[in-house]
């Protein structure tokens, strides 16, 4: 299951909006500001029902004149995703764990617009696809704003932003692409001002029909050590 958990926060989190720039869907004060990177965050999250943590590591990298941010999730056992961005826009994404024991694989992007559809922030369209020696993901999602509300996090009430997405991931094996399994995903993500994401919750059903639930909260910040 953890590997359905990264692969969707992967492509509703930290996707690039086509043609646009990528504070045009979360606005910029709803991310964490790049001023405050210095020599790298780690970003830590509890999921509230099973007290399993996930970490993000977030640094700044100067490459050929130009800087790029890099982000790389991952849990106690391994490394699952790595992202690295530029103004905002993703320009490549590793996952680590659908090819196991290989090399990381490099995602497609089929898809990634924000359309005004009449309402606050719009509606944030992606589609990315990997492919392993033997199986085919394709992971599509919306993600659309809920409502205005705060959170208190470390004493503090901080404006945030609720947003709502609906996942859906295909799998098809190579031998036979007619045969495949879908699974979908129920999200919403919390943007706290100055901040970032703060908070999630995951909800989906799995290939055995179990309930599967999750809901991540931010624990702390810590500087990356050198």
């Amino acid at each position: 299951m953890r590997m359905f958990l990264f692969l969707f926060i992967l492509t509703t989190n930290f996707s690039k909006c086509s043609g646009q720039k990528y504070s045009d869907f979360i606005p910029k004060e709803f991310r964490y500001p790049d001023s405050k990177i210095g020599a790298g965050k780690i970003f830590i999250y509890e999921d509230s029902i099973t007290k399993q943590r996930r970490f993000e590591n977030l640094r700044i990298l100067n490459s050929n004149g130009k800087q790029f941010k890099t982000t790389k999730s991952y849990d106690s056992i391994s490394i699952s995703d790595s992202i690295k961005s530029f103004n905002g826009r993703v320009v490549e994404r590793y996952n680590f764990f659908l090819n196991k024991g290989g090399s990381p694989i490099k995602a497609e992007d089929l898809e990634d617009t924000v359309i005004n559809n009449g309402h606050r922030l719009g509606s944030h369209l992606s589609q990315i696809r990997y492919e392993t020696d033997a199986l085919i993901y394709t992971a599509s999602s919306k993600e659309e704003f809920l409502k205005d509300t705060t959170i208190t996090w470390q004493g503090n009430q901080l404006p945030s932003l609720v947003l709502f997405g609906n996942s859906k991931v295909e799998i098809k094996a190579k031998a036979d692409t007619s045969v495949s399994q879908v699974l979908e995903v129920h999200l919403k993500f919390y943007y706290a001002k100055y901040l970032g994401l703060i908070q999630y919750s995951i909800q989906f059903t799995d290939h055995t029909g179990k309930e599967n639930h999750g809901l991540w909260k931010l624990k702390r910040i810590d500087d990356m050590k050198n």
